[in-house]
């Protein structure tokens, strides 16, 4: 559920309700409960599904650098999680630009920032390339369970089953999507 609050300066709070599972359980200091900074660098992480915004990029590097954990450990983190990791995203960072800009309360070492995002890249495709081998592995699994509408015996790569699965696989997460895709490839370049 998402709830928009408005002021009388029309300034606009956004508030996000959502069941997920934490990595950590919150802390409670004086009978509130407050998230973990954990939890929020794994909520940073899929805040890139909505775009790669500079702001969200300098809120990760702090976290990150705050935190000390490892980019690794929180796209581990991230992956526990109902909300799928945006990939295709982070892989963009430093690449295509980021096109908006960010209030700072504090001024950035750019340098720092421009290592950040150099080991953010390098973390993430190196992450990926792990879960696209173990994605491989089971990508024929992954065609029979998407073809849960089909007789049994039809639900592998054939002439029909091709277009479902290109429709299905959209709603994959980017290794799974990209595994099924390389078998779909294969498939086509032997007819």
């Amino acid at each position: 559920m998402r709830l928009f609050v408005e002021n009388l300066n029309r300034a606009v709070l956004k508030i996000d309700f959502l069941r997920d599972k934490l990595a950590e359980p919150p802390v409670r200091k004086k009978g509130i409960y407050l998230n973990t900074l954990t939890n929020i660098t794994v909520n940073k992480i899929t805040a890139f599904r909505d775009g790669v915004k500079a702001k969200d990029v300098i809120d990760l590097f702090y976290l990150v650098r705050k935190g000390g954990m490892s980019v690794k450990g929180i796209l581990t983190l991230a992956d526990k999680r109902r909300a799928p990791v945006p990939y295709e995203k982070l892989l963009t960072i430093g690449v295509i630009g980021i096109g908006d800009s960010a209030l700072l309360t504090k001024p950035v070492d750019y340098g720092e920032l421009e290592n950040f995002i150099e080991e953010l890249r390098s973390a993430v495709s190196q992450y990926l390339n792990e879960k696209l081998s173990r994605a491989r592995e089971g990508a024929e699994a992954i065609v029979r369970m998407l073809l849960w509408d089909f007789p049994h015996k039809d639900r592998n790569l054939n002439p029909y089953s091709i277009p479902v699965l290109e429709r299905r696989i959209v709603k994959l997460p980017y290794p799974e999507r990209m595994a099924v895709r390389e078998l779909i490839e294969k498939y086509k370049e032997r007819r």
